[in-house]
């Protein structure tokens, strides 16, 4: 957009100023898209993926020596304050999340996480899952940090039912 001001000089200045935004951000974009190897805030670098959001891996690791996989049980943790800020919103004391129900949510998605972990680990071709810890075994240490359920089953109230878009989100680690 020129300011009309009758001066010429701003007029020319308002146009070059453009053309140099112009010339100057794709360039800028650019670079920063060529970056070879975005990292995390532990060293892991992220690898492409059309199944995941998001994949990293540590550099330099041959995965061809593993021939077995160990999983270890997935460790859990809600979000900071997620039982207060989840029993902020509610209106009945009985609406209410306490420990015991957070524990309750803990293990039974600790179990559904090993069924199906386990499940697409014997789909893997040159892998067989192992409970020993060898050379050739990679250890597999799960955790799911940050998670927020955003409607947990806590009234287990005989024909009640809950609908909802998006279960909640977590970070698989």
């Amino acid at each position: 957009m020129i300011l009309n001001t009758g001066n010429r000089y701003i007029a020319y200045f308002q146009i070059v100023f453009f053309l140099s935004l112009l010339i100057i951000f794709p360039v800028i974009s650019a670079s920063a898209d060529n970056d070879p190897a975005i990292r995390s805030f532990d060293g892991l670098e992220r690898v492409p993926s059309t199944e995941y959001s998001e994949v990293y891996r540590k550099p330099g690791i041959d995965f061809k020596v593993y021939s077995r996989i160990a999983l270890n049980p997935v460790d859990i943790t809600f979000r900071k304050n997620w039982m207060r800020r989840y029993n902020s919103g509610q209106k009945g004391l009985s609406n209410r999340v306490t420990r015991e129900d957070m524990a309750r949510m803990k293990k039974k998605i600790s179990e559904l996480f090993d069924e199906i972990f386990r499940d697409e680990i014997s789909k893997l071709e040159g892998f067989s899952l192992v409970s020993e810890i060898d050379s050739d075994v990679l250890v597999i240490q799960p955790k799911i940090i940050n998670l927020d359920v955003y409607a947990p089953e806590i009234n287990n109230t005989l024909g009640s039912l809950t609908f909802v878009d998006n279960a909640g989100e977590g970070t698989l680690y």
